[in-house]
């Protein structure tokens, strides 16, 4: 199996006791990056970090199912057990189970990863939890969680909480490293979808209107927008049910 990194630097081949990375005019190897019974990579978006996992089940508890490694020295800056949460909608590998379990911000200065009620948010210098504002390291809470949405442009987390008990369902924006909440939307007796524009400017929450019974009725399209002032939201309601929502690209 062989995978490109991001902007064609390098060709990842896939080998029984891990990773070769291949580059330069001729696309020699350059670096060998070990983990067994490799599964699956993703690189970050500047092809500095390239983490590694091996398909190991959350249950197994193991320690080294992840690895990252600095591409340039093969250097491994950090390992750990495989999340039992996907940060948004995960497609089952074969051997294996759920991928993508890790989401890189755009500029690849963070990587975050999911439990059903936190979002552990890491500084790719030191590979620490972004501190909050009393400099405690800890994720950021969420109760329900159900996804999340890094921008393509922006250090923004989108992030989308179910309805649960007395508690609306919630869309809330929240710049990192700051951790601090830009913007938040409730709605009750719903389920919604996230779309980021690919710049960045906008983000699109496609809010489908539930019955009683669970039945879908109609469609609210909430438009963020996200460069202007207090991120105002223009709403285009759709009585019918929407099935798919696509930006067009720049």
């Amino acid at each position: 199996r062989v995978e490109w990194s991001p902007w064609g630097s390098f060709i990842a081949t896939f080998h029984q006791q891990g990773v070769a990375l291949w580059a330069g005019p001729e696309f020699t190897k350059k670096v060998r990056l070990p983990h067994p019974n490799i599964k699956e990579i993703s690189f970050a978006p500047n092809e500095e970090f390239v983490l590694l996992w091996n398909g190991s089940p959350p249950q197994s508890n193991d320690d080294d199912a992840v690895r990252i490694f600095h591409v340039l020295t093969g250097q491994c800056v950090r390992t750990c057990r495989t999340p039992r949460v996907p940060p948004a909608d995960a497609q089952i590998v074969s051997g294996a189970g759920e991928w993508p379990l890790f989401a890189w911000s755009p500029d690849a200065k963070f990587i975050a990863e999911c439990t059903d009620s936190r979002i552990m948010v890491r500084d790719t210098e030191n590979f620490e939890l972004v501190p909050d504002d009393q400099g405690k390291r800890n994720g950021l809470k969420f109760d329900s969680l159900k996804c999340f949405h890094w921008s393509p442009k922006d250090n923004i987390i989108a992030v989308w909480t179910t309805e649960k008990d007395n508690n609306p369902a919630r869309l809330v924006l929240v710049e990192i490293p700051s951790r601090r909440e830009l913007a938040s939307r409730s709605r009750t007796q719903c389920e919604a979808e996230m779309h980021w524009h690919s710049e960045g400017d906008y983000l699109c929450l496609q809010v489908t209107k539930l019955s009683k019974t669970k039945k879908r009725l109609a469609t609210n399209l909430e438009i963020f927008r996200i460069r202007d002032k207090s991120i105002p939201v223009d709403i285009v309601t759709i009585e019918d049910v929407v099935k798919g929502f696509f930006w067009e690209t720049k």
